[in-house]
Order: structure tokens, then C-alpha cells, then sequence
């Protein structure tokens, strides 16, 4: 597609679809920020994650029931898939903070962008920002070259944007076990009593093969735990 055909499907009247780097951080009222490329451009090895946000910001009305979906991704030829269950989307929630006993930067108390939450439908008001990370995984046996599909953000009461995605796929593969051996104390007791409930053995073993799914080796760095 030309530029006209990209910016209608990024831009409708009603709201604009910014795509973003994962490194920052976006708070509810950063509805200032400027619109990088139109094309989500995204590379990575075999058996890895990478990924992106889009921020969604109103411009004419509140959004109700905002959904976000992605496509399969397809080869040029299209011979080959990434399918999209491979394609982790995840609201972007926030946690109300105050003001600690030490300085920080940037400078900010309240709503703090933070934990990743499941992709259900939201309710967005103008004058707010709504992040959503969109995570790609590159099977291990998959081949080695561009892929493209599309991010697509609806509203029961507006349009629906399409956002164009390109990945890339590097003719390597991420072993399963990694080379770089990492501690991360991993308490049972945390996560019950933020969750009020005791774990089982299922939920237990399903934070472990989280926890291995991103590279992150669970240990007890303190004796207390």
C-alpha cells in the first residue's frame, strides 16, 4: 500500500493508532506523543520474542469495547505462516503508586504503566492513552525470511485501523536451554498472598514454564523464602 493507504488505516477520525517501541513507558495522559513510522517493523532469531506497542488515543468520542486482533503472518510467496497464536496481545495495565522516601525520575505519582493483562475488551475515554504490547514469537522450525500481517483495533462505536506489521526472521535459532545462567528469587508466598489463595501444583508449574518461556532461571536468593 502507498502512504495514503497506510495513514487511513492508522489514522480514522475518531482516534489514532501510534506504533511504538517497547522500551518506553506511556502514561494515561501522554496523549502528546508523536507518530513514528506507519509500518511496525519487527526482526528476531528463530525460537525468540520480539515485539511493540500501539498506543490508542481517541480523538473524537469515547471508545467503547475496544477490541485488538492480529492475522496470521504470511511469507511473500505465502508458502509459509506464522500463525497467530504465535501472537501474544496484551492490554497494558496500571497500578496507583505513591510518592516513596527517595528521589525518582521521571518524576511521577499516581497511575504507573506496569502489568500486562489479559486481551479483553476495554472502555476508553477521551483525553487517555490505552498502550497495548503486542509480542511475536518465531517458532524454532520456521523459515528464515519476511513476514507480513496485520494488527487490527476495532470499536463497537467507530472504525476499525488496520496496522500493517513486517517480520523479519534471521536464519538462526535460540537454543532452548540459554548460555547465560540468571537468578531470579521466585516466591511461592508472594504470588499467594497477592492472589489470596493458596497455588497448587498446576498454577505452580504454570508460573515455572512462564518463567522458562521468557529465559528467566527461578531460584531463592534469601534464606527467609
Amino acid at each position: 500500500p502507498n502512504d495514503a493507504q497506510l495513514k487511513h488505516h492508522i489514522e480514522s477520525a475518531e482516534y489514532r493508532v501510534i506504533i511504538t517501541s517497547t522500551m518506553e513507558k506511556f502514561f494515561k495522559d501522554d496523549i502528546s506523543v508523536k507518530v513514528p513510522d506507519r509500518q511496525a517493523d519487527v526482526a528476531l532469531a528463530r525460537n525468540e520474542y520480539e515485539g511493540f506497542q500501539l498506543l490508542i488515543i481517541p480523538a473524537g468520542k469515547n471508545l467503547h469495547k475496544v477490541q485488538v486482533k492480529s492475522s496470521d503472518f504470511q511469507s511473500k510467496d505465502g508458502k509459509n505462516i506464522i500463525k497467530s497464536e504465535n501472537i501474544a496481545i496484551s492490554v497494558v495495565g496500571y497500578v496507583e503508586t505513591q510518592k516513596p522516601n527517595y528521589p525518582i525520575e521521571p518524576n511521577r505519582i499516581g497511575l504507573w504503566p506496569d502489568p500486562l493483562l489479559p486481551n479483553e475488551p476495554f472502555e476508553l475515554n477521551q483525553g487517555e492513552i490505552q498502550p497495548v504490547w503486542i509480542n511475536i514469537y518465531a517458532p524454532a522450525d520456521v523459515s528464515a525470511e519476511d513476514y507480513f500481517g496485520d494488527i487490527t483495533v476495532s470499536a463497537e462505536n467507530s472504525h476499525t485501523v488496520v496496522v500493517p506489521v513486517k517480520v523479519k526472521v534471521w536464519d538462526f535459532t535460540l537454543p532452548v536451554t540459554p548460555h547465560l545462567r540468571t537468578a531470579f528469587t521466585f516466591s511461592k508466598w508472594c504470588v499467594e498472598h497477592w492472589y489470596t489463595q493458596r497455588m497448587s501444583k498446576e498454577k505452580t508449574r504454570e508460573w515455572y514454564l512462564f518463567l522458562l518461556k521468557h529465559r528467566i532461571s527461578p531460584t531463592t536468593l534469601y534464606p527467609s523464602n
